[in-house]
């Protein structure tokens, strides 16, 4: 920790504020202890934060810390306590709230006044002490032996009213010991946040995921330096990236600091895994498949990275059976959130548990696994001080390692992925795990490892003494939930992708059917109603649809034929900046189609393309011609136009028809003629009829 001056400097000023004040009485003391004569003004808005302190203290070495104090009256003045080791994480959370502290160890601190007191550059003041198991030099503390003490810090007025305090934890490290084993401490990042692509396809977070996800990847990247694991849900990664030049740096700060660290894989949205597995529709193994197979290709090409898929965190949505589908799929550590374990028993249950077990998979397969602490996680928001609870953190810890310090144990925090962790709190839990000891004659209490390492590291709890069986703990879920019509919805949805990505095939278009995709695989996410994976799905296909309208077919026109075969021009408009194919499928009664009704036809993107039809008339007249544009694979439609066919050629048949008839008038004529001119002749020239003259 950073000190504004040399401690030194810091001893003199406080040995110069004592010489103009008397130190704490013991009614003063009585009176600190004594919640009702403490207690300040009601209108008080004075309060103490914690910017820093050191989160270890050697056997022999100081304790720094710097507080910040907001609204606090020029004659303000600080009281610092400091209590006996807490002996049970019970004690320790009894401490936080200012509860069973005991008596305050010898020789106290004095009163302090904060006029007198060094200050940072920010603001803040700095206090330092030594420590010691011998007598300590003045302002120092004595302490005996190793472990966490409560430090009460408190802000009085100058009449001695308690204006505020806050308790922060001394953590006092053994002398170096080779057969210690420091705790395994494996702590899970979580990067998640509901679903960030909306029905429309449009990347939006809410504002406090955003600020929770850029604060994550703002604090990985300062301390890269400290193992652990991350567990990025790839739908919001793949969001963050989506959401402007904020959101792709913070991914980009995600992807930077992870090396050496665990990134673990999963489905691409959260799901309700034992509702899939419960499922008897056989497309539901095969959705979880596209769910894995996404989330691990999404993760590896944001973050450079191929995620772990050795390592599971279970929910409560994970039933029996959907451990064993986390086996098949290669998952073969589970860790495990405490309440979905039955209570331990007997002298197991006298101390938190800290060793490996294993639990029943449904297929009766055991599978190891460890306890997500959840002691631990909720010291992440014990206060409201976002330091203080980091602090908290690495304390309850350390009262974990000295429970049995020469055991192989470990313990898992896993943060909530909900949870709002400040940016601070994770700064300062990063900054203590990345020291783990101020000097080289320490014993570290902790040893900041992934979730891998630790399952290498912790030793399994057995039912014997001589070492086996592995302890199997009673595993607990609830049940299955029911997907309802959702596998039914999501099938018409991926035909109609299917559709598409035949229509655009390899080109450019093509990259728009991974991210229709991906839309499906959210609408089967835990968190969604419903109605909200009906909007998901519409949304698919809304936007499918809205590049499908953007091909125009051929309007409804007549056209002429003169000869018995020729080409009808049909124009098709490509409005897309991409080539689709399309199928042209062609109805008449009348014509004949040498080429075939059917035409599959590549259309160039933005402009109109002319699509010859070679067509037979079989008789002449006026007859209609259905034209109707298609999905290349047939099961979309995108249109229709009917043609009026007039057709003034003559066919073969009338043709010859037609000579017939002229011939047999012509031989009909002449032997008419000449059956006239043959009358004529037998007629005498003396008959009356010879001299007949039509008047005209």
């Amino acid at each position: 920790m950073r000190r504004a001056r040399p401690a030194l400097g810091v001893a003199f000023v406080l040995l110069v504020s004592m010489a103009a004040l008397t130190n704490l009485t013991g009614s003063q003391v009585e009176a600190q202890d004594d919640p009702e004569s403490a207690a300040g003004p009601a209108e008080s808005t004075a309060q103490i934060s914690l910017v820093a302190q050191d989160a270890w203290v050697g056997p022999d070495g100081r304790f720094d810390l710097s507080l910040r104090l907001d609204n606090a009256p020029p004659d303000a003045r600080l009281a610092v306590q400091v209590y006996p080791s807490v002996r049970s994480r019970t004690a320790f959370a009894e401490t936080i709230r200012s509860e069973s502290l005991g008596s305050p160890l010898r020789p106290l601190p004095p009163v302090l006044p904060i006029a007198f007191l060094p200050r940072n550059p920010d603001g803040s003041i700095e206090l330092s002490f030594p420590v010691t198991t011998t007598t300590p030099p003045p302002l120092g503390v004595r302490v005996t032996g190793q472990g966490v003490f409560p430090v009460l810090i408190s802000l009085l007025d100058a009449a001695d009213n308690n204006l505020d305090e806050l308790v922060t934890h001394l953590v006092r490290l053994p002398a170096a010991d080779p057969s210690a084993r420091p705790l395994a401490f494996a702590l899970v990042v979580p990067f998640e946040s509901p679903p960030g692509f909306q029905p429309d396809l449009q990347a939006v977070l809410s504002a406090g995921a955003q600020i929770r996800l850029e604060a994550a990847a703002r604090s990985l990247a300062r301390t890269p330096n400290v193992p652990l694991s991350v567990n990025p849900l790839p739908e919001t990664v793949d969001a963050m990236s989506n959401t402007g030049d904020t959101g792709a740096s913070a991914v980009a700060s995600l992807a930077a600091s992870l090396t050496g660290r665990q990134v673990l894989g999963g489905s691409y949205a959260r799901l309700d895994l034992g509702a899939w597995v419960a499922s008897p529709d056989p497309t539901a193994i095969d959705e979880l498949d596209r769910q894995t197979t996404t989330g691990n290709q999404v993760l590896t090409g944001l973050l450079g990275v191929r995620p772990d898929r050795s390592t599971a965190v279970v929910d409560h949505t994970v039933t029996a059976d959907a451990l064993t589908r986390l086996y098949e799929t290669g998952v073969d550590q589970l860790v495990i959130p405490e309440d979905q374990l039955d209570p331990l028993t007997g002298q197991a249950a006298q101390v938190t548990f800290t060793q490996r077990f294993d639990v029943v998979a449904g297929d009766g397969r055991p599978m190891q696994a460890v306890m997500a602490d959840t002691g631990l996680a909720d010291r992440l928001t014990a206060t409201d001080d976002p330091v203080l609870n980091a602090h908290l953190v690495l304390a309850d810890a350390a009262v974990l390692f000295f429970d049995r310090p020469n055991v192989a144990r470990g313990a898992a925090l896993v943060v909530p992925p909900d949870l709002a962790v400040p940016e601070a709190t994770y700064d300062a839990l990063f900054g203590g795990l990345a020291r783990s000891t101020p000097d080289t004659d320490a014993q570290p209490v902790l040893a900041a490892m992934t979730l891998d390492d630790m399952f290498d590291s912790v030793q399994a709890s057995t039912t014997s003494a001589r070492g086996a069986p592995t302890l199997v703990r009673g595993y607990n879920s609830d049940p299955p939930g029911s997907l309802g019509s959702l596998l039914d919805d999501v099938a018409a949805t991926r035909a109609h992708i299917a559709s598409f990505a035949h229509m655009v095939g390899t080109g450019p278009g093509a990259t728009r059917v991974p991210i229709l995709d991906r839309q499906v695989l959210i609408a089967e996410a835990a968190a969604l109603t419903d109605d909200a994976r009906g909007a998901y799905l519409a949304g698919v296909s809304a936007t499918i649809d809205a590049q499908l309208d953007a091909i125009v077919p051929p309007s409804a026109q007549t056209v002429t034929l003169t000869d018995r075969t020729a080409d009808i021009p049909l124009t098709i408009d490509n409005q897309l900046d991409y080539p689709v194919d399309i199928r042209i499928v062609l109805t008449s009664a009348k014509l004949e189609f040498p080429d075939g009704n059917v035409r599959t036809v590549t259309l160039p993107p933005a402009t109109p393309t002319q699509v010859d039809v070679r067509v037979e008339s079989k008789a002449s007249g006026a007859f209609p011609l259905d034209v109707t544009v298609q999905s290349s694979d047939g099961r979309v439609s995108l249109g229709s136009a009917r043609f009026t066919v007039r057709s003034t050629a003559i066919s073969g048949v009338g043709l010859l028809l037609s000579i017939g008839a002229g011939a047999f008038l012509l031989l009909w004529w002449a032997r008419h003629w000449r059956s006239v001119r043959r009358d004529r002749r037998l007629v005498s020239s003396a008959h009356p009829s010879k001299g007949l003259r039509l008047k005209t």
